[in-house]
């Protein structure tokens, strides 16, 4: 690289590095001194180290070494680098206090995580991020790990970092004890790689993103049973219905087996299967198909009234029949089922009464939804065992907030489209911090479950309205490249934590991000927390013992976390550094105390 200007220095993993950034005051005394990271067996830190450069970056190359340390090594096999790509950002379609950096929309923000350098041909001088994340080994020792990142233009040697990494004497858990959901699009997948559905090509690319999602902490997966994806019109089942001359229905099961054999493989818990009724009203069924004997075809069932008797009868046989096959398989605590999503005030008699519908014909399967006020369940009589608020109503809502409090029953929540401002969320121009504090935040009000609907949500959307008052139709069945436009109906970032990979026609998962790196990181910290706090709950030590400070310490650690940092969903720190200050003490205070 023929360049005049170079500049490389350390920035931890919630800071986006905007190509116009200069380098800051001391650069060179931060790149002398490098990182200092911290992490649990069985971890993912990261970091990433910025680059201020002219002329074409190409030929940029990293070189990372291995980690030592007197107990051992952390090869450079277990450290992925990823160069941090950028998107376009082309309004703020919510209230713009809570955005990183307001005056930058529209403009372009750091976020794919890329396996080449941006700004291919480029000769003016910029910024870039290259992001580190290293993958702690189950079984490595604890102590203090060194090495070092070299970054390379042909034989020129242009930065040399220092990287430092305390190993703690525990391991995370291995499966997580916060629940995740992030909706899959499967006919994003499908349409984005060209395979037909269920071909075996299909299975293949399906296990790499169940790989993707479980390398992230996520454990709960949507499922298209009966019905797929209520955001699209292409909805591919897992269950094949045929319907008997005498009127009765069969069911095959195949395709669900394996589905949950893939799934299973990577550790999830749950399969959450599709909403069976239409979003917010819950008026008509969502689209689904099944083969007539006596019509000897397939029929297509669009907007089946819920009241109908095809609907009650289908419904009921599915449901009887599923239960049965769940319960041969010990399967019926791990599949969760939904009635219809965000259902509207004035349709909440409705619900509740296709809810106890529901669980007349599948007693043993929980209930979750997305709801916006305890109404419904204090007042109308909801069978809901998960029920899921928008965040804030954790805050504002008594029986959510006294029941996470309780932790006798569980309450998940969610984010979707909002809540904005000064809220945290996962939109693109919002601080990565946002995004991880949630974790903490959900730790703080006794949350145990995050839901979100777009993992891989990359259709095009049709703005008009839909019968339905208020309600968009989402898609039209075309897919966009998120790399380079974004559905313009919601917050950018809203719709996906993932990209498509370019290369749609190679087996290959998806492209990651700085948000989703952040949100796995959240879910690390939820374990954490839930750690020290079953740790400093234990015993009473005698007050001048080592272990009394050792527990005073980590209560003080836990008080900070339930505090300042996430004791008010508004008011929390965007500074990165106090939240990661934080979790170091977090994590020292385990140490001490097993």
């Amino acid at each position: 690289m023929a360049s005049t200007d170079f500049t490389a220095w350390p920035v931890d993993e919630l800071t986006r590095v905007f190509p116009y950034d200069a380098p800051p005051p001391g650069a060179a005394a931060l790149a002398k001194s490098g990182w200092d990271l911290a992490a649990a067996r069985g971890e993912h830190v990261g970091c990433q180290i910025a680059v201020h450069a002219s002329g074409d970056t190409r030929d940029l190359q990293i070189e990372v070494s291995d980690l030592r340390s007197r107990a051992g090594t952390i090869t450079a096999r277990n450290i992925q680098t990823r160069w941090v790509g950028l998107v376009p950002v082309p309004l703020d379609a919510f209230d713009t206090t809570g955005a990183e950096r307001p005056h930058l929309a529209p403009g372009w923000y750091p976020d794919p995580l890329l396996e080449a350098p941006p700004w291919a041909g480029s000769t003016e001088t910029k910024s870039l991020a290259l992001h580190l994340s290293i993958s702690v080994p189950a079984r490595a020792k604890a102590g203090t790990y060194r090495g070092s990142v070299t970054v390379r233009s042909g034989r020129k040697r242009l930065a040399r970092i220092p990287l430092s990494l305390q190993v703690w004497p525990f391991a995370i858990p291995r499966k997580p004890t916060f629940n995740y959901t992030n909706w899959f699009h499967l006919d994003c997948l499908t349409k984005w790689h060209r395979c037909p559905p269920w071909s075996e090509r299909h299975w293949q690319i399906i296990d790499l993103y169940a790989a993707e999602m479980a390398a992230h902490r996520q454990n709960v997966i949507t499922t298209p049973a009966l019905t797929g994806n209520f955001h699209n019109f292409d909805p591919m089942t897992l269950v094949d219905v045929i319907r008997k001359r005498n009127g009765t229905y069969a069911f095959d099961f195949e395709k669900l087996q394996r589905w949950v054999n893939v799934f299973d493989s990577h550790g999830f818990a749950y399969y959450e299967m599709w909403h069976f009724l239409a979003q917010a009203h819950g008026k008509h069924a969502q689209a689904f198909g099944l083969y007539d004997e006596k019509k000897k075809g397939r029929v297509w069932y669009d907007k089946l009234s819920p009241n109908s008797a095809t609907f009650k009868g289908l419904v009921s046989a599915f449901l009887t029949e599923l239960s049965q096959w769940l319960d041969r398989r010990k399967l019926t605590d791990r599949f969760l089922l939904h009635v219809y999503d965000e259902p509207r005030r004035e349709t909440w008699p409705h619900y509740a009464k296709m809810s106890k519908f529901y669980r007349e014909h599948a007693p043993g399967l929980r209930q979750v939804d997305a709801i916006s006020t305890s109404d419904l369940i204090t007042e109308f009589g909801a069978d809901l065992d998960i029920p899921v608020p928008l965040t804030p109503h954790l805050e504002d809502d008594a029986y959510f907030r006294e029941r996470g409090q309780a932790g006798s029953d569980p309450v998940w929540w969610y984010t979707c489209c909002g809540p904005s401002g000064r809220h945290a969320n996962r939109f693109v121009s919002q601080p990565l911090v946002n995004g991880r504090t949630l974790f903490w935040q959900g730790f703080a009000f006794g949350v145990t479950g995050y839901l979100h609907w777009g993992y891989n949500f990359w259709h095009r959307t049709r703005q008009q309205a839909s019968e339905w008052p208020g309600v968009n139709s989402y898609a039209d069945g075309r897919l966009l490249n998120p790399l380079r436009e974004h559905p313009t109906q919601w917050a950018v970032g809203d719709a996906a934590i993932v990209y498509p990979h370019p290369e749609w026609w190679e087996d290959r998962g998806p492209i990651g991000s700085l948000r989703y790196e952040a949100v796995r990181a959240g879910l690390q910290d939820y374990e954490l927390l839930k750690m020290l706090e079953g740790l400093v709950s234990k015993g009473r030590p005698k007050k001048s013992s080592r272990e009394a400070k050792a527990v005073a310490a980590g209560k003080r650690a836990l008080k900070s976390a339930t505090g300042p940092i996430a004791g008010s969903l508004t008011e929390f720190p965007r500074d990165p550094s106090r939240l990661l200050n934080t979790r170091r003490k977090v994590g020292d205070a385990i140490a001490a105390l097993i």
